[in-house]
């Protein structure tokens, strides 16, 4: 069965200043298997904040949500 979920992606700071991408929930329940877990995308060492920013608000601009099958 597929569980589907509303998410949108936003930008973290790791502990050595490492960006990194997140996907967190807007709207709906969390898919079961997903239920106190993080989504998250790990991205190539020297990638700026504002590079990451770009990335999330274009991920945010294509999709529709994250599923879990």
């Amino acid at each position: 069965m597929t569980q589907r979920g509303e998410y949108r992606c936003i930008v973290k700071e790791g502990a050595s200043g490492q960006p990194f991408l997140v996907f967190e929930l807007l709207r709906g329940d969390q898919p079961s298997a997903l239920k106190g877990k993080l989504i998250s995308i790990d991205l190539q060492p020297g990638t700026t904040i504002e590079k990451a920013q770009t990335l999330a608000r274009e991920l945010d601009k294509a999709m529709v949500g994250l599923a879990v099958t």
